[in-house]
């Protein structure tokens, strides 16, 4: 009988304790396998080109490279011109600029004629918009006189300076200072105001006004001018 009693009362403590809680071990990320299938939810639909991946729903260049024109190019590769110190970035390259001639700027990787100017074949150098290049631009009995650049070269020895004017029309002129000669050839005009000569076979590029030693003699040029381009009555 007394059996009987201490089974019924084991039986209710039984049904008195609390429910037992299952507690996750180290291996049950729920959290972590929601995040994975929300991710890859969000790039279901996504397709990237240009070398570019999913991420969270967006397409992005992977870790060691950076977007450009919609392309994904090397974090050591220039995108613009604002990544260079030279100021120049050509296909994906820090360049230095290279220097151009009066009247022309430097784009796209060669010298064209600036914006307010276009190219004239035939005197082959780049004139003010509004300038004429051929006399077929003049009336009847008229004429183009060509654009012209000019410049005064002097050369000083001691108390005896020379000083000449000397145009782009691809001529050499003779100075003689003091019973020495001087062969003179202006070879290239620069936008800074500076001129490349050929002096007795020797190239040397002058800036305006800065006196420059030249064998036993000073030279200078004394700026760049530029005339003509306008139509003229023919007098012939």
């Amino acid at each position: 009988m007394g059996s009987k009693y201490f089974a019924v009362l084991l039986l209710i403590l039984l049904a008195c304790e609390p429910a037992l809680q299952t507690i996750p071990t180290s291996e049950y990320q729920p959290a972590v396998e929601a995040q994975t299938t929300q991710t890859s939810d969000l790039c279901k639909n996504v397709n990237c080109t240009n070398g570019q991946t999913c991420q969270n729903g967006k397409c992005a260049c992977p870790d060691d490279k950076k977007l450009c024109d919609n392309k994904c190019i090397s974090k050591e590769k220039c995108c613009t011109d604002k990544d260079c110190e030279t100021g120049l970035c050509l296909n994906s390259t820090c360049t230095t600029p290279k220097e151009c001639s009066l009247g022309e700027e430097f784009k796209n990787g060669e010298c064209t004629c600036a914006k307010d100017r276009i190219y004239c074949p035939e005197q082959k150098k780049c004139i003010n918009k509004d300038k004429c290049c051929t006399h077929a631009q003049c009336d009847s009995f008229e004429r183009c006189v060509p654009t012209s650049l000019k410049a005064s070269l002097c050369i000083i020895i001691e108390d005896k300076k020379v000083c000449r004017a000397l145009a782009d029309q691809d001529r050499t002129e003779l100075f003689t200072v003091k019973e020495t000669e001087f062969k003179v050839k202006p070879t290239d005009w620069w936008n800074d105001n500076s001129i490349t000569f050929t002096i007795n076979n020797q190239s040397i590029r002058l800036k305006f006004n800065e006196l420059t030693n030249f064998s036993n003699a000073t030279i200078y040029q004394e700026g760049i001018t530029i005339s003509g381009g306008y139509c003229k009555e023919d007098e012939e």
